[in-house]
């Protein structure tokens, strides 16, 4: 009956088989990405049946990297790495790994730091916004971390293609990718504004706004523009609202002009769970 409705690794839910009698619960499709596995494990807690799961790093007790990045909200660059990764972890071959983020001091069995990786170990991981430069292995599995928190300000009734062109071009211009976006923050003016709510949505970005005395509190530096404040009341829309979704004070790009629209970014903490 579910044939029909399965697409991908990436995208498909999961599904959970049970008996009529609720003695076996079996976790059939998506039990990593999906959470079948979890999923599977917590209802047979409930109605006390036996979980069934098949997947070979569960059952090993291998560090799944799916898993790992699902739970973190990482993108992943490529499935067939990924596969490849338990595979090797499987046959008790050892995982380089490189992160921007900090790592903890002792890591999953089977993964070693890029440090102390030699030249044999040429399939790896790296964690990190900054993708290009960091093939860093022979064949590296990339995983995004959701960290970018957009500040966007744009003038009345500004087209969804002009947010759309000066939000891609500088998040090329500073080597970042769409997946490493978190959110979009504004401030309330714009709460309604078409273009904007149309950007977020193609892209399916969570939308916070900010009134004019929350992002007057924010502190860092700012860039400062009388006229913004004369219609706004803030001197600066993209860069408060970016660092108020951020709970930070440092902007990792400061504010870009073009056509109506202003961009800046700030970075939101993260800690990665193994």
């Amino acid at each position: 009956m579910i044939a029909p409705f399965i697409k991908s690794k990436t995208t498909d839910p999961c599904v959970l088989c049970i008996d009529e009698k609720g003695q076996y619960i079996i976790s059939l499709l998506s039990g990593h990405i999906g959470g079948g596995n979890e999923f599977t494990l917590e209802t047979a807690s409930l109605i006390n049946g036996i979980p069934i799961i098949s997947t070979a790093t569960d059952l090993n007790d291998k560090f799944a990297v799916d898993v790992f990045a699902k739970k973190n909200e990482l993108s992943i660059s490529s499935m067939n790495l990924a596969k490849a990764i338990s595979s090797k972890l499987l046959q008790n071959i050892n995982i380089g790994i490189k992160s921007d983020l900090p790592l903890p001091q002792t890591l999953p069995n089977g993964l070693i730091p890029y440090e102390n990786c030699d030249d044999s170990t040429s399939l790896g991981i790296y964690i990190g916004l900054y993708p290009k430069g960091n093939t860093i292995f022979k064949d590296t599995l990339i995983l995004t971390p959701k960290q970018v928190v957009l500040g966007i300000g744009c003038k009345k009734n500004t087209p969804l293609e002009n947010i759309e062109t000066l939000v891609l071009d500088t998040l090329e211009k500073n080597n970042l990718t769409l997946e490493s976006i978190y959110s979009v923050a504004s401030i309330d003016l714009k709460k309604d504004e078409a273009g904007l709510l149309a950007f977020c949505e193609k892209y399916k970005l969570p939308f916070t706004t900010y009134s004019a005395e929350e992002l007057l509190a924010v502190k860092g530096s700012i860039s400062s523009s009388f006229f913004v404040k004369s219609i706004t009341g803030v001197d600066s829309v993209c860069e408060r609202a970016a660092l108020a979704k951020a709970n930070s004070e440092k902007l990792l790009i400061t504010k870009t002009a073009c056509q109506g629209v202003t961009v800046a970014a700030s970075l939101r903490s993260f800690t990665l769970i193994f």
